[in-house]
């Protein structure tokens, strides 16, 4: 109750009760001449995300971010994604997690047992899975590409500029390459 004017107080949101992510931070340098002095500046420049998103004070191994949604690796292997979900990116199918990667509108999951399962959109054949038992995935923007258990790696979806042709030979790693 406020005591000045006894009416019953409402809550108010504070800093400690909203969620929220450091994104990225830089340190911008400016160099100007003005009337033959040099003057130097150095900005720190931060960005942040607040997220409307269930994180709770779990664990996560992996938190991985595609064009317009975000999914969290929770360290008992299941997963948790927020952000837009127009093409159902966000709705996690039930399993156990080893590693997750997002594209624009679609996410894609390592299970346990190396099978793969990707959900969201399919415009570009992106969420059809080749079979096989995979040890990594990377997802692209409308590509994914996976390192197979013997070490060859299988890419598919989009590939308007040949993405999914994989040279022969045995990998160690595999990335399908930046969001733009």
């Amino acid at each position: 109750m406020n005591l000045f004017t006894g009416r019953q107080a409402r809550p108010q949101a504070s800093i400690n009760s909203l969620k929220w992510l450091w994104v990225a931070c830089q340190v911008l340098s400016i160099n100007t001449i003005k009337q033959n002095y040099l003057f130097a500046f150095r900005l720190l420049l931060c960005s942040y995300l607040f997220l409307a998103a269930p994180l709770s004070f779990a664990s996560y191994t992996q938190i991985s971010a595609g064009g317009y949604h975000t999914c969290g690796l929770k360290t008992n292997g299941s997963v948790i994604c927020w952000g837009l979900n127009s093409h159902g990116q966000t709705t996690v199918p039930a399993g156990i997690y080893s590693q997750i990667d997002v594209g624009w509108y679609y996410t894609c999951g390592l299970k346990a047992d190396g099978s793969v399962v990707c959900w969201g959109s399919n415009d570009d054949g992106q969420t059809t899975v080749p079979a096989g038992t995979y040890s990594q995935i990377d997802a692209g923007a409308n590509h994914v590409c996976g390192l197979k258990n013997d070490g060859s790696v299988t890419c598919w979806g989009d590939s308007a500029n040949d993405q999914l042709r994989v040279p022969n030979g045995i990998y160690s790693q595999v990335s399908a390459g930046q969001l733009l």
